[in-house]
């Protein structure tokens, strides 16, 4: 990442599984107690970009552990379209 990209003070944590403890009104695709692998990167959503669809390679991205509080949070909140589903048999800690 480019030098100045992470914003301090924030609690590190990019790559990270955890269990869903909320969601937020209107999201049907996460429940409660669903164990999950969080997809740190943000994306604007409306640059030329991500409306190409090449979401990776937004100039105006953010990421979760970077420039928002991360795993090692307590709580960390994340676009459900960012949550993942981690199969029961698989460790969090895998």
């Amino acid at each position: 990442m480019p030098t100045g990209f992470a914003r301090y003070p924030l609690i590190p944590g990019h790559e990270w599984t955890g269990v869903v403890e909320q969601v937020g009104p209107g999201v049907t695709n996460r429940r409660v107690g669903d164990r999950v692998s969080v997809e740190g990167y943000l994306p604007c959503g409306s640059c030329p970009r991500c409306l190409a669809g090449e979401f990776n390679l937004c100039p105006g991205h953010e990421q979760i552990g970077m420039t928002h509080n991360g795993g090692l949070a307590e709580y960390v909140a994340a676009p459900a379209r960012s949550c993942h589903l981690v199969a029961e048999h698989v460790g969090l800690e895998a």
